[in-house]
């Protein structure tokens, strides 16, 4: 019957009255081989469609019910969660607004991800959702809220600078708890930055005051590093997103190259050690990254003007 491609509560009606047609088909084919048409069943056939229709406002009225008290996640629990309209999401977009324009372009690019090797991408495109989520507490301390002229860290140590960085991992962590998210979008959360560095403070701590006078640890995220494969794909689409969009002329070469490096690096690292994912379907995971973010930031042709209208633009000119 298809239950598990339901995506809107009303399906469960639509369901409900497939279960009463078949009903009604399985009491006429048994009762005619029995007994032949008789009054009965007219009767055991109608009783069959409303039992039918029954089950479906049963479970319609019963399933947010289980889904609380049990903590369930259904896929029509996650399409209620991966909404714009969530109050989180709502108070992103007002409160760090180049947040969540990278969360939603995250989360198209890990939701294909997912699609070509057969991940959970409701689960991923949820997580993507909310995966940034503690940078509301400090916005401008982050590039993507930043203006060209506005630079919050110019003028504070690098240790502090990469502190607050990295707390958006805990305190993204408290929002999710704040506004009861699922446990499961918990993960998405912790785990986006693995143990990373905080690279360029950490450079920038370098040159100022030598490497052997630094403590590494300060400038490196707590983990942990992802296990499912939703989170580790999310991981992978979250740094390619933030590199490909501060290139200054992407093209499908240098986004290519640029992902790959990412995936590498993080291959490397031990990032993606606890992955659910095998190297084929990270392979995989690669080149959809690819694909999508060359559609969306590739440098765009820049088309020879018609005869007609060069003939307007020199008559402007003249004028």
């Amino acid at each position: 019957m298809g239950a598990d491609q339901i995506h809107q509560r009303t399906e469960l009606i639509k369901k409900g009255v497939w279960v009463g047609l078949t009903g009604i088909v399985s009491i006429a084919t048994v009762s005619m081989i029995n007994s032949g048409f008789t009054q009965s069943l007219i009767y055991q056939s109608l009783w069959g469609a409303l039992l039918g229709l029954i089950s479906g406002v049963l479970a319609l009225g019963i399933l947010p019910f289980l889904e609380m008290g049990f903590r369930i996640l259904t896929p029509l629990k996650l399409i209620e969660i991966a909404n714009p309209n969530h109050p989180l999401m709502k108070r992103l977009l007002m409160e760090a607004p180049g947040t969540y324009q990278h969360s939603m372009s995250v989360a198209n690019l890990a939701e294909g991800a997912a699609e070509a090797i057969g991940a959970d991408a409701l689960l991923v495109r949820a997580g993507a959702f909310f995966h940034d989520v503690g940078k509301i507490k400090r916005p401008m301390y982050f590039t993507e809220n930043q203006s060209q002229w506005d630079n919050p860290h110019e003028g504070i140590p690098p240790q502090l600078s990469a502190n607050i960085i990295i707390s958006h991992i805990r305190e993204g962590l408290e929002l999710a708890r704040e506004y009861q998210l699922p446990q499961e979008i918990y993960e998405f959360i912790a785990t986006h930055q693995g143990t990373m560095r905080a690279g360029h403070f950490y450079n920038l701590a370098k040159e100022q005051s030598g490497e052997q006078n630094i403590n590494q640890d300060d400038y490196t995220y707590p983990g942990p590093i992802p296990i499912s494969k939703e989170a580790s794909i999310l991981m992978l689409a979250d740094c390619s997103e933030a590199a490909v969009r501060s290139m200054p002329e992407p093209s499908q070469e240098k986004i290519s190259e640029m992902v790959s490096k990412l995936v590498r690096t993080r291959v490397t690292n031990g990032q993606l050690d606890h992955s659910a994912l095998s190297m084929r379907e990270i392979t995989a995971v690669e080149h959809s990254l690819v694909k999508r973010l060359t559609s969306m930031y590739h440098k765009r042709i820049q088309y020879r003007a018609t005869p007609e209208e060069m003939m307007r633009e020199t008559g402007k000119k003249s004028e």
